[in-house]
């Protein structure tokens, strides 16, 4: 009745890259490159666990847009001289 094979992509995708930020601050790292990582693990080029890019893809766009805009936030006019 209902496909739910893009949340499940989704899912893979969101535990992959809780895993990596788990482990990259394990080892001390920035998080961000540790979700970066587990991401491209489970992603096509990787072990292929997401069976339909082209539907995530169309939802990661606001994955790389939520990154600059907490960037954004945290930069300060005053530090930039």
């Amino acid at each position: 009745m209902y496909d739910f094979g893009l949340l499940s992509n989704i899912g893979v995708l969101l535990v992959g890259a809780a895993f990596g930020g788990i482990a990259s601050s394990m080892a001390q790292l920035p998080a961000s490159l540790g979700y970066l990582i587990g991401g491209a693990v489970v992603g096509p080029s990787g072990l292929g666990l997401v069976s339909n890019w082209e539907q995530v893809g169309a939802v990661s766009q606001f994955g790389a847009v939520f990154p600059l805009f907490s960037m954004g936030l945290e930069f300060k006019p005053t530090d930039h001289q």
